[in-house]
Formats: C-alpha cells, structure tokens, sequence
C-alpha cells in the first residue's frame, strides 16, 4: 500500500521530469521558427557549465553558466565553442555541454 508521503514524492519527482521535458520541447520549438541569425543561441546543458579562456580543459575557467542559461555563439573550433552570456562574460565550451546546437 502506497502512503500519503510517498504519493507526494512521486507526484514531486513526476512535475519536476515534466517541467524539464516541457522547457526542452519549447526551447527547440522556438529554435526551428526564429531567424538563422538567432539560432546562434544555445543553452547550457549542465547543472554548472564552465566557461574557459581557450578551447580545451587545459585553459582557466573565466566564468560559469548555469543549466537552461542562454548563451550566444561567437565562435566554433572543432568541438569547442566561443560563447558570451546575455550579462556579458564569454568563455569557451565544450559542444557537448550545449543545447540548440
């Protein structure tokens, strides 16, 4: 028999899945119907993404993003990305830490 609070830590757990894969579904959306200009905007796939100085692990990281942050691309270089956020720090990013690409 299922209880009141394991009920609820479902029901928890089940919007938290739901929210994620709704803001998925919407960003991607938005992505195929705006401009090729602003399809340049990613956004960060993990829980805290670095921003490094250069394109590779070897370099500083110079600032973070977090998961979902929009960031604009401004330059690519093999599987690195220069990117800027929306309140101006820019740094480079693994292509794989990113959505929209």
């Amino acid at each position: 028999m299922i209880n009141g609070q394991d009920t609820s830590r479902f029901l928890s757990a089940f919007l938290k899945a739901l929210a994620i894969r709704i803001a998925i579904v919407v960003f991607s959306a938005l992505l195929l119907h705006v401009p090729a200009m602003a399809r340049e905007m990613v956004s960060a796939k993990g829980n805290l993404v670095n921003l490094r100085a250069g394109p590779g692990t070897g370099h500083p990281t110079v600032a973070k993003a977090e998961r979902y942050e929009l960031l604009r691309t401004r330059e690519k270089r093999g599987d690195w990305v220069r990117v800027q956020s929306v309140d101006g720090p820019q740094g480079w990013v693994a292509r794989k830490l990113l959505w929209g690409w």
